[in-house]
């Protein structure tokens, strides 16, 4: 992981220099970053992810957009959408998927990054990735509200689904894919999901 990056604004009067933290809204106007995470006010640098992740991401997104098109329940989230896990200083996370309702999307105010927390926040796992930076997210996504995060370990072909940090189930290759307390009748295989390296 990069060091982090933060505002340096000129102290008036002398040529030192003043580190400041940043907010949501003014990582949001900034162009040319690429995928970052803002935490507690300054920017965290993000790898690009590799291609095995963007698949797995894919799918999983297909099978939920696909989903919630014939039920009509809510919005679907990709690609490193920003939300709010913190305020003064900002956390931002880039989350991979994120499903929220329309009664939760009605109350979101801001134009930029997610200021409501999705229902439910799909992470999947990068080569860098370590459990304690999971665990790490997991806090923050709880804190805020979120009510199931699924996170898929390609390398082992299995998705830890979290209801709470110490609610935990594993699932493997011959199990199926549920959400039954958000997704009704919502259900995928597993070999569907990592069929790339089947």
């Amino acid at each position: 992981m990069a060091a982090p990056v933060v505002a340096v604004e000129p102290n008036a009067g002398t040529t030192a220099a003043i580190q400041r933290l940043l907010t949501g809204e003014e990582l949001y106007r900034m162009s040319g970053l690429g995928s970052n995470d803002l935490i507690r006010g300054e920017i965290v640098e993000r790898m690009p992810t590799g291609h095995l992740h963007g698949d797995i991401e894919f799918t999983i997104g297909f099978f939920l957009k696909s989903y919630l098109r014939k039920h009509k329940l809510g919005k679907l989230f990709g690609g490193e959408t920003g939300v709010y896990t913190g305020r003064n200083p900002d956390t931002v996370r880039g989350v991979d998927v994120a499903y929220m309702s329309y009664a939760r999307y009605e109350r979101v105010q801001s134009t930029s990054y997610l200021d409501i927390a999705p229902e439910l926040i799909v992470k999947i796992m990068s080569p860098q990735d370590t459990w304690t930076e999971v665990q790490e997210k997991l806090v923050e996504y709880f804190a805020i509200d979120v009510k199931v995060v699924w996170v898929v370990d390609p390398k082992l072909k299995q998705i830890h689904v979290f209801h709470a940090l110490e609610e935990i189930h594993i699932l493997r290759l011959e199990d199926d894919l549920t959400c039954e307390d958000l997704l009704p009748g919502f259900s995928v295989p597993l070999t569907e999901i990592f069929d790339a390296e089947a």
